[in-house]
């Protein structure tokens, strides 16, 4: 899974690849419609020719997470490490409460049931 909760007991979106055959230079991060790609590419020439090497990760980002408030980090081995917090789960876009009313009624339920049929 994706999703991590740091010490602090908050849950993030961390997404970590090994970078280390490229420089940061030759890396590229970003998001396009709630979709993120990393792509990373480099030439190198020697004594044999041209070396060409590149790569590309796609993922979708969840709903819940803000494209904005995504970092990314590479470290001394070559891990970039992509983060972006995740909103504490609760009322979710998705998800609507109704309220219940209380009513009163001198009615049986049975009886008003058995009266809708008809």
């Amino acid at each position: 899974s994706p999703f991590v909760t740091d010490f602090e007991g908050n849950r993030k979106l961390s997404i970590k690849l090994d970078c280390s055959q490229f420089k940061p230079e030759e890396i590229t991060v970003k998001t396009v419609d709630g979709n993120l790609t990393i792509l990373a590419k480099r030439m190198e020439e020697g004594s044999n020719g041209k070396l060409y090497q590149e790569f590309v990760r796609h993922f979708t980002l969840p709903e819940n997470v803000d494209p904005m408030t995504l970092k990314s980090n590479i470290n001394k081995d070559g891990v970039l490490q992509i983060e972006a917090p995740v909103p504490p789960t609760g009322d979710t876009p998705n998800e609507h409460h109704i309220p219940i009313e209380k009513v009163e009624t001198s009615e049986p339920v049975e009886q008003k049931m058995e009266e809708e049929k008809k």
